[in-house]
């Protein structure tokens, strides 16, 4: 039975920074402005002047590190070389104030870290890093994860071109090379 192209498609994991001191280091593939969503719901997020608040997506192939994914409820470490997707949004996208003491190419908010880097490239190499949490508003502490960006290594050409065919392909998802022709007729 085939699967109706209205049905959303394959998805990816996301990565997530659960603990002080817990980083990833990814490969960009693809990024996209996407809606804010509330938690554990389909409900979009909105400003108090009524407009939708947006984040930005990233979909990523994982260099290393000891963030995690969840599947199937359950937390497990990423893989080197897997697809999987970054959520960026509120203080961890811009932050003012936190980068201002910071120098630059210093690990900063993702806008901070790309006005240092300069215009973004398909396979670029991202930092993602969970430094701290300070007291926030209310009862909830504040997490701070920051960005470091560079581009890619020369030994790093193969990860490139993997991030280039994700990006070409649009869905985020690496495609297997398509199977040879059915050569019977109908």
């Amino acid at each position: 039975m085939g699967i109706p192209l209205d049905t959303g498609g394959a998805t990816i994991p996301s990565i997530k920074l659960r603990n002080i001191g817990d980083y990833v280091d990814v490969a960009i593939a693809a990024i996209k402005v996407v809606p804010r969503r509330v938690f554990n719901s389909d409900e979009i997020k909105v400003r108090p002047d009524g407009t939708p608040q947006t984040q930005d997506h990233l979909t990523v192939v994982v260099v290393g590190g000891n963030g995690v994914v969840v599947e199937n409820d359950h937390d497990r470490t990423v893989t080197p070389g897997e697809v999987a997707g970054i959520f960026i949004a509120g203080r961890d996208r811009w932050d003012k104030d936190g980068d201002a003491g910071r120098a630059k190419g210093e690990p900063k908010s993702w806008s901070g870290a790309k006005a240092d880097h300069g215009r973004l490239n398909v396979g670029d190499v991202v930092r993602w890093r969970f430094d701290a949490e300070v007291p926030g508003k209310g009862d909830r502490d504040r997490k701070i994860r920051t960005f470091k960006l560079r581009p890619p290594r020369p030994e790093e050409a193969d990860q490139t071109a993997r991030c280039e065919r994700i990006y070409h392909d649009g869905t985020g998802v690496e495609l297997e090379p398509a199977a040879a022709a059915f050569e019977e007729p109908f």
